[in-house]
């Protein structure tokens, strides 16, 4: 009886688990695909600063 809830137990861990690692790494795709459009958005603006910065110098 005692090895049976045992078993369970550690199959629930288990699971337990690996939902977590699965939602972890969800959680890591999405924040290295927000990294990525930010250095996009962050070249952007770099671009469009030195185009501003050399209209204004004569």
């Amino acid at each position: 009886m005692e090895q049976n809830t045992q078993g369970k137990k550690e199959e629930i861990d288990r699971e337990f688990i690996e939902d977590l690692l699965k939602s972890y790494s969800e959680r890591l795709i999405k924040a290295h695909e927000e990294i990525e459009r930010l250095k996009h958005e962050n070249a952007i603006l770099k671009e469009r600063i030195a185009i501003l910065v050399g209209k204004k110098q004569p």
